[in-house]
């Protein structure tokens, strides 16, 4: 059979790489050589910034998407410790660490870092963080260039976008010491590098930028808006009413159009309507299966808006939860990624502002430290931003136990063995054994009164040399 159809093409010159099933369509060019799919290229989008604020306020969703991160990364904020906290004549401590606190508090490092990170969350060319100090010497717009110079106080913080900055590359060789530094223009006045705070998301050295979210989503949204103005078209069409007259014959179309709209705003209002013995009033409503493939779509569209946002949708939709149990990785996962940027990017900028907070000449730390900031260490950790179920972890603590005391009963472990394990923090040691191998015991002076005491004396001696 298939040799007569090739020689029947054959005969009628009919081309052999012409298909007749159904993996041909005519119409929209799928598997002929209009095939779109075959030739499949980026569609890359430039949105300006002030497009790029439009959208934002236009679209609900695309807000809970750039905001959520920020709003997430300072949620449960930070804890600062130093080496100076407890050391006083007084043994009240220094309290630096509260100190610094409460000059971060004063200068709102809090709401500018989630403001920070909505930015480079919106702008493909990320957002900028301006810090303004007081010196000795006045900073005028000639000094922006210079570094960082020693500061009597921080006088405010500043966040911004990309319209008022240019960017310029110093070196492109990657051979260079230098390659892809940064120069940064501020409404056209070069500000120094250790001035200004710059966060960019997924950034692309060679274009001098990064990715904006709303880029990234813009297909979803679309899709998701579409989808929403779709389905109230159907929600319309789901339930119609049908109104059947004699007189509809005879009727012009501007009359049968009234009477059509007074007959829809009675029934929409759950009032009466009298009709004739030879009139007829029907509603038709969708099925339940129209229903469920509405609900379908629009999970999938949600799905799909979720992914590309890489934000679980629970959090998509608005919400924010600290307690997490054993089966939400979709929303750990986003937790962990709000985590990573804390401390990849955040990190960085916080150790930046506690160096000046601490280094203000005119600040209460400097005062406190009598100017000797050098001899302070200061670690900040971000507090967790959920905790396990506790309903959970009991039950899981309780399994633990229940393996240690078979452990122990076996004679696998020891008891002293699963203490170290499992409450490590708990373990308790001899002062003796906390000595280094080198200590001596502190010099003994005995009472003159003690008359045993004089005569041990000797003794008392050769023990002072005695090292453990």
């Amino acid at each position: 059979m298939k040799k007569r159809l090739m020689k029947k093409r054959m005969k009628d010159n009919t081309p052999l790489d012409k298909r007749y099933d159904s993996m041909t369509g005519l119409s929209t060019g799928r598997g002929t050589s209009r095939d779109k799919l075959e030739r499949l290229t980026p569609n890359v989008r430039s949105y300006t910034p002030e497009m790029i604020r439009a959208w934002y306020r236009a679209n609900g969703f695309i807000q809970n998407i750039v905001d959520a991160p920020g709003e997430d990364a300072v949620k449960e904020w930070i804890t600062i410790t130093t080496n100076r906290d407890h050391d006083s004549d007084e043994l009240q401590g220094l309290g630096i660490s509260r100190l610094i606190i409460n000059r971060m508090d004063d200068l709102k490092v809090r709401d500018k870092i989630s403001e920070l990170i909505r930015f480079s969350r919106m702008y493909a060319e990320g957002g900028f963080m301006y810090l303004g100090v007081i010196a000795d010497k006045p900073q005028t717009y000639e000094e922006l260039s210079f570094p960082m110079p020693a500061i009597d106080t921080i006088d405010y913080i500043n966040v911004f976008g990309p319209d008022y900055v240019s960017i310029i590359s110093n070196f492109a060789i990657p051979l260079s010491k230098n390659y892809h530094t940064l120069k940064y223009f501020v409404s056209g006045i070069e500000v120094h590098e250790s001035r200004l705070f710059h966060l960019v998301r997924k950034y692309i050295p060679e274009d001098l930028k990064g990715i904006s979210v709303i880029e990234t989503i813009m297909d979803s949204i679309q899709a998701q808006d579409t989808s929403l103005w779709s389905i109230s078209t159907l929600v319309y069409e789901m339930a119609v009413w049908i109104f059947k007259s004699p007189d509809f014959k005879s009727m012009s179309p501007e009359k049968m159009a009234e009477t059509l709209a007074y007959a829809k705003s009675i029934m929409s209002t759950q009032g009466l309507m009298g009709i004739g013995d030879d009139e007829e009033i029907q509603r038709i409503v969708g099925t339940e299966a129209g229903k469920a493939f509405l609900k379908e779509v629009v999970d999938i569209i949600f799905e799909n808006l979720a992914g590309t946002a890489q934000m679980p949708k629970s959090r998509l939709m608005g919400q924010s939860q600290g307690v997490i149990t054993s089966g939400q990785f979709d929303l750990r996962a986003y937790y962990e990624s709000v985590n990573r940027l804390q401390t990849k990017e955040i990190l960085s900028f916080l150790n930046r502002i506690v160096y000046l907070i601490i280094n203000e000449r005119k600040g209460a730390i400097y005062d406190e430290l009598a100017g000797d900031t050098s001899s302070l260490d200061w670690e900040i950790k971000f507090n967790p931003l959920w905790v396990k179920d506790p309903t959970e972890e009991a039950d899981q603590n309780n399994k633990n136990a229940q393996t240690d005391q078979i452990y122990i009963s076996t004679g696998v472990l020891e008891p002293s063995e699963v203490k170290q394990r499992r409450f490590s923090d708990l373990e308790e040691f001899d002062e003796w054994e906390e000595r280094p191998l080198n200590y001596s015991i502190p010099d003994f002076e005995p009472d003159e009164k003690d008359e045993e005491g004089k005569k041990d004396k000797a003794k008392s001696d050769s023990a002072q040399k005695a090292h453990f």
